[in-house]
């Protein structure tokens, strides 16, 4: 266990079973064979936009969807789910529809 040291990974970090980063206490079980990050994430940067837990710069988020609730895709905090994306023609359509 290293405790209070930084280090510096020349080529790549590999790790075969969990991986827990930041201000864990110890008392919760890593996600078998996943990673917990305690603090916020930047994926491409350095910059975690405040407020967010997690930026994403110079990409793309994939998610794959199966179409269905139960498939993949994004739950939000009130419990909808959402596994397609809409666009500004589907809106105006609907607008449409709606007269």
């Amino acid at each position: 266990m290293i405790v209070n040291n930084n280090f510096i990974l020349k080529n790549d970090l590999r790790v075969l079973s969990n991986l827990v980063i930041g201000d864990n206490t110890g008392t919760e079980t890593p996600i078998e064979g996943g990673i917990v990050s305690y603090g916020n994430v930047g994926i491409g940067t350095n910059i975690v936009t405040p407020g967010n837990v997690l930026t994403v710069l110079g990409g793309n988020i994939s998610l794959d969807s199966t179409g269905s609730q139960s498939g993949y895709g994004i739950v939000f905090s009130d419990g909808s789910f959402q596994n397609a994306g809409i666009n500004i023609a589907t809106i105006r359509a609907f607008a449409a529809a709606q007269g």
